[in-house]
């Protein structure tokens, strides 16, 4: 844990009369998807943190690699929407020309490999597109027609409807390694962690970031304020167990 510094800015809708139409929607569009960006993010180390921790309880850990393989696809999903927003709102808009001189140059280079990570073939459009809100029972029966006839099946029932059925998580991990060509589905899900969030991931927030510091340092009425969080985890103090929870009496 550690005490981070920052700014609360604090501005009205007045004070973004001088910006373009193009540069009013990328300021509420980027600013978006990082919060939703950010929110995944954290949840995906936090659940990770959890898996790892040998003082859980075996169902607790099962629990979170299901939470944390989701929450990459979920990434996966959201990342390739920000990306068809900055085609839009940044490319297509022509914000591009007169903003893009303005960026640091190591987002001028990000920006310009920032396709190859959503094209046909990426890991991040096959997750978007085959897996994310998708339940294609023919790839899963295709993982389940792979798997040995003693292959361990698991499943938790609980009173309050507090169930988890590990064995679904377990054939959709195994269809996801099928679809990029691992044959072993832990290697899999490292691979998801460090190619969407680690890769993907932090060069959508670089790229997004960048272009709302250079929105907002337009912004010349404005209030700062400096503010403190003061116990801020690093990735590998994230843990978190959010899957079974008991109804509150009268509920």
């Amino acid at each position: 844990m550690k005490l981070i510094a920052g700014a609360k800015i604090t501005f009205t809708k007045a004070a973004l009369a001088g910006f373009s139409v193009a540069e009013k929607k990328a300021f509420y569009i980027f600013a978006h998807i990082l919060n939703r960006t950010k929110l995944l993010e954290a949840q995906i180390f936090s659940q990770w943190q959890t898996v790892l921790d040998t003082q859980r309880s075996s169902i607790e850990r099962d629990a979170a690699l299901f939470g944390l393989f989701e929450f990459i696809i979920l990434l996966a999903g959201e990342l390739k929407e920000g990306w068809e927003a900055i085609t839009i709102c940044y490319h297509k808009s022509q914000l591009s020309k007169t903003l893009n001189t303005q960026l640091p140059e190591e987002v001028q280079k990000i920006l310009k490999r920032l396709p190859d990570h959503f094209n046909g073939t990426s890991i991040t459009h096959h997750l978007r597109n085959h897996f994310a809100y998708h339940h294609d029972p023919e790839k899963i029966f295709s993982a389940f027609q792979l798997l040995a006839d003693d292959d361990l099946h698991i499943a938790y029932l609980f009173s309050e409807e507090n169930n988890y059925f590990d064995y679904a998580t377990k054939l959709r991990i195994a269809a996801v390694a099928e679809s990029i060509g691992h044959s072993d589905w832990r290697r899999a899900v490292e691979h998801l962690v460090t190619k969407v969030a680690g890769e993907v991931g932090a060069d959508v927030s670089k790229v997004l970031n960048a272009i709302l510091a250079t929105l907002i340092a337009k912004i010349i009425d404005c209030d700062h304020e400096a503010v403190e969080l003061p116990s801020v985890p690093n990735e590998t103090e994230l843990a978190g167990h959010f899957f079974f929870y008991a109804v509150p009496p009268g509920y």
